[in-house]
């Protein structure tokens, strides 16, 4: 029987410390996967009281990257999420109307900021919605990830000093409204009664109309 040489011997507490190495490597990354799982079933929600930061994005108006300031600011600062490809903003345009008086009615009082999750007709729909304030867009993962952005539309509320004040996220009926209308003293025109869709069928265009839901629908 051949004996263990002496090289050998040298190699078997080099392959010991690799192999624990390892294991200690797969022990952290189960409990970082365990620790992203439980953070994905937790509630999503960016909740009043929350701290929040400035950060940086897109600036579509002036086409380059800039900081946005949410913190040190002399006014509050409202912060609505949307996403020009999002079937809940699109089926509300109405919502579009609620948007442009807050815009109209809050000047002076807050700043009021669009950021856009999604670059897709983005330049076409900020023109047609005709929106008179500043629009982001690209915003970094962090951000997205510490002001829990992802349902639209969304509406965020955050004061001088970096923290949330309240959260409304959909669009803005029943309760919704009237506690935006509430908190931020405006008076909002709603939403229609009906949206009227249009098809084409054979022998011409036939168009008909359905009722609006009245929950606190979002789109992801």
């Amino acid at each position: 029987m051949r004996s263990i040489t002496m090289p050998r011997l040298r190699v078997l507490p080099i392959l010991l410390i690799a192999s624990t190495c390892l294991n200690i490597l797969l022990e952290k990354r189960v409990a970082d996967l365990n620790g992203l799982v439980q953070h994905l079933k937790s509630d999503g929600t960016l909740r009043a009281g929350s701290k929040v930061s400035d950060f940086s994005a897109f600036d579509i108006q002036r086409g380059s990257t800039t900081r946005v300031a949410c913190t040190g600011t002399d006014q509050p600062t409202i912060l609505y999420v949307f996403s020009p490809t999002c079937k809940w903003c699109s089926r509300n345009l109405r919502n579009l109307e609620n948007i442009r008086a807050v815009s109209a009615q809050t000047r002076g009082r807050y700043r009021l900021i669009g950021l856009s999750l999604s670059q897709d007709g983005l330049s076409d729909y900020v023109r047609t919605a005709n929106l008179d304030f500043p629009i982001y867009s690209q915003l970094d993962p962090n951000t997205v990830i510490v002001y829990k952005l992802g349902a639209t539309p969304q509406t965020i509320v955050v004061s001088p000093g970096g923290t949330v004040t309240n959260v409304w996220k959909g669009a803005y009926v029943d309760d919704v409204q009237a506690e935006v209308e509430r908190v931020l003293s405006v008076r909002l025109p709603g939403l229609a009664a009906v949206v009227a869709s249009v098809s084409t069928q054979p022998g011409g265009t036939h168009r008909s109309s359905a009722p609006l839901s009245r929950g606190r629908e979002v789109a992801s």
